[in-house]
């Protein structure tokens, strides 16, 4: 797959001098779980090759994959950064989340999983300039492009910060596109709760926009492209959990109030419903499209058998050009003059 070009996003150019002093302040610590991911995690790595920020360092985190997924580590060699690979059983994504964490020395902190890509090369720097325009904010997040498993692709823009904590309520802010300080997980927040199944992600996002101490920023641009079909996209399994996550969670219940989150649930209805009033206007053109194509169907079979009787007849008159006109097939005198020739 093909990286977008830098063109694509709104945020403004840098100068060489903006991005090499940057270089200096900000080490990204990109955090990368697998398992069994051979098919997507080489593109997943060549993104993160292709970056023209250098300064990084790279985490994998494998759960024992017995495919060759650790041997994809070797597209980062000679970019001169550090790596730490660990391959051995967890207990799930939060806990092998948490190792990657534990072993981050940079000042912030992104998870490229194996089914997500930067959106293109100058992702990190541009993230790495908008962390020191706006004085090195707690949490920064952009937008992200969602691929669903037909390949249709959709743009998340994820809201402003003062709209953040209630688009948890129905949403969540995907951690794609989020950049979090490596302070946030050691003293502000803490590490993800490893109990949780697929809303360990969602619970630390509540947490940490309800927290006072904690600054955020939204950097409207496309930063990655995340495949819905992981685990925390198969709803069925999903939601329950992060209902239990959002009814236990106080904070959050008392910063929004009941008519704050009442309002958020019915925002959520409403834009379903109108989701759902477009596939329906959908079906029913593509009904009406369909009932067309069967109609012209019909009328080309019709000629088709037309044509087709027309050939036969051509066919017929061609076999019987051999005999003398008053023996051809439709002749009125051929059954007269057999007549005629049976008489005794």
């Amino acid at each position: 797959m093909s990286l977008p070009s830098s063109s694509d996003s709104p945020v403004p150019q840098s100068t060489s001098s903006e991005a090499g002093s940057v270089q200096d302040k900000v080490l990204f610590s990109v955090i990368t779980i697998c398992r069994n991911s051979e098919g997507t995690l080489g593109t997943a790595l060549k993104s993160l090759a292709a970056q023209t920020y250098t300064n990084w360092e790279w985490i994998m985190v494998d759960g024992a994959s017995t495919d060759g997924s650790v041997a994809h580590a070797s597209i980062l060699e000679g970019k001169g950064v550090r790596q730490t690979v660990i391959s051995e059983p967890d207990r799930g994504i939060y806990e092998a989340m948490n190792k990657g964490v534990r072993r981050a020395r940079g000042t912030y902190v992104h998870f490229l999983n194996a089914d997500d890509l930067y959106h293109d090369p100058r992702v990190l720097e541009d993230i790495a300039l908008a962390l020191e325009r706006n004085s090195f904010p707690d949490l920064l997040y952009g937008d992200i492009v969602v691929v669903d498993p037909a390949g249709k692709e959709s743009n998340y823009i994820s809201p402003e910060p003062e709209n953040a904590l209630r688009e948890m309520v129905c949403g969540c802010l995907p951690h794609q596109g989020c950049f979090a300080s490596l302070n946030l997980f050691n003293q502000t927040v803490g590490l993800f709760h490893e109990e949780y199944r697929t809303a360990g992600d969602y619970d630390w996002m509540i947490r940490a926009l309800v927290s006072d101490n904690v600054r955020t920023y939204h950097l409207p641009r496309l930063v990655a492209r995340y495949c819905s079909a992981g685990a925390s996209s198969k709803l069925e399994s999903s939601l329950p959990e992060s209902f239990a996550v959002l009814n236990k969670n106080i904070a959050l219940q008392q910063a929004l109030g009941t008519q704050g989150i009442l309002e958020a649930y019915q925002q959520q209805v409403l834009s379903l419903r109108l989701q759902i009033q477009q596939l329906q206007t959908r079906e029913t053109s593509l009904a009406k499209q369909l009932q067309n194509a069967k109609e012209r169907l019909a009328q080309a079979n019709q000629k088709k058998d037309t044509l087709r009787a027309k050939i036969d007849a051509g066919k017929t008159r061609q076999s019987a050009s051999w005999m003398p006109k008053w023996l051809r097939p439709g002749n009125p005198k051929t059954s007269d003059q057999k007549g005629a020739d049976n008489q005794p």
